[in-house]
Parts: C-alpha cells; structure tokens; sequence
C-alpha cells in the first residue's frame, strides 16, 4: 500500500547531497521499504496505476507530461516519471488526495461558484455547498498542487 501518512521535505533543504539522501529515503518510505525492492516498487505502481488511470484529473497530469505520447497513450510509464526528484514531493501531494478520496473518479465542484469547474482556486470558500468545508479546502489544495505539477513537468 502507498504510504500516504508522511509529507515530503527533501526539497526542504539547501544541501543538493542532502536533498538526494532524503529524496531516496522518502522515495523508499513512500512505498512501504527499507531497502530497495523494484518487484515490490512495480507491483505497488501497478496498484495506483489500476486505481486512477479513469481519473480525468490523473489522466490530465500524465498528459502534461513532456514525454506523453498521444499516439501510445502511455499513461502508465509517465507515472514512473512522477516519482523522479524533481516531481516526487508534488506528485506525493496529488497521490494523498487522489487515494485517499473514495470517490476521486466523480467531479466535485462546487455548485455556486464557476472557478471550481474550472479546476481554479475558488474565492468562495463560505458559499461552496459540495459536501464539507474541509473537503473544499482538501480540494483546493490538491488543484493547487496538481496545476504546480502540471508546469513543472511540462518543460522537463
């Protein structure tokens, strides 16, 4: 199971050599080891894969990606990528939404206001009717980091 308790922290840090050694020790963390496993890390993102690749806000990340290919539809490789050092602490941040919201293949938007539908941060925080408050700021925040991510790896 993908390990969404733990926020990622190696961008956090001045030092390159640090930042490596936390990117690979939260890399491994993330996917529940201690060591290197690539059975254990395939059969995980084989998981995740299975679990979102209908999710319309998955499928608009890895087709952000500067190597998608329209022709191949390679969603599931562009997910391999996401987990590299320059898109990992972003991608853990959409990962925790996405997995952890049991309906992330429905469209929740906000019934009052337009900028939700349009996946932009809502300015109507108190008017939004969608299920809960926290769950519009849950929300929020994940559109926030997911259009992050989406400049981040278009020019990678």
């Amino acid at each position: 199971m993908y390990n969404t308790t733990f926020l990622c922290t190696y961008k956090l840090h001045d030092d390159e050599e640090d930042q490596d050694t936390l990117y690979r020790h939260e890399y491994l963390h993330a996917f529940g080891l201690k060591e290197y496993d690539s059975d254990a890390i395939i059969t995980l993102l084989q998981n995740i894969y299975e679990k979102l690749k209908d999710n319309k806000h998955f499928i608009q990340i890895a087709e952000s990606h500067y190597y998608f290919s329209k022709e191949n539809k390679n969603h599931e490789l562009i997910l391999q990528f996401l987990f590299s050092f320059y898109t990992f602490d972003l991608f853990h941040k959409c990962l925790v939404y996405l997995l952890n919201d049991e309906n992330n293949t429905k469209d929740k938007t906000c019934e009052t206001c337009e900028t939700c539908e349009t996946d932009e941060t809502c300015e109507t925080d108190e008017t939004c009717e969608t299920d809960e408050k926290n769950y519009n700021i849950s929300y929020i925040n994940f559109i926030q980091n997911k259009n992050l991510l989406i400049e981040e790896i278009k020019t990678k």
